[in-house]
């Protein structure tokens, strides 16, 4: 097993998804990028190890073909959010939406 490590706004946009679209739900990398699924799939029955570093060039070229469908940053959802991370103190939505050009 492994994973992919997305910044808390970055992942939906990465799989040409809004984050609406997946909001609340587990899903299969099948459902959400059947191409991706395929190719790692592909690309794990091929590996010798996981831990070899032909397997990491794999997977990070895999995920930079991924990378060229993915939506544009939704840059003000990302503010928001680089905000509420960087937060000691509890702001109001209607601060953060003040902040970030949303209201």
């Amino acid at each position: 097993m492994f994973g992919i490590r997305f910044h808390p706004a970055a992942g939906p946009s990465f799989f040409g998804r809004t984050g609406r679209s997946l909001l609340d739900q587990v899903l299969p990398l099948a459902v959400v990028s059947p191409s991706l699924d395929r190719a790692l799939g592909t690309a794990l029955r091929e590996a010798k190890s996981l831990s070899a570093a032909a397997w990491r060039a794999t997977g990070t070229d895999l995920l930079l073909a991924e990378k060229k469908r993915s939506l544009p940053r939704d840059v003000p959802i990302a503010k928001a959010v680089e905000r509420l991370m960087a937060s000691s103190d509890e702001p109001t939505v209607e601060a953060i939406a003040d902040e970030v050009g949303l209201s």
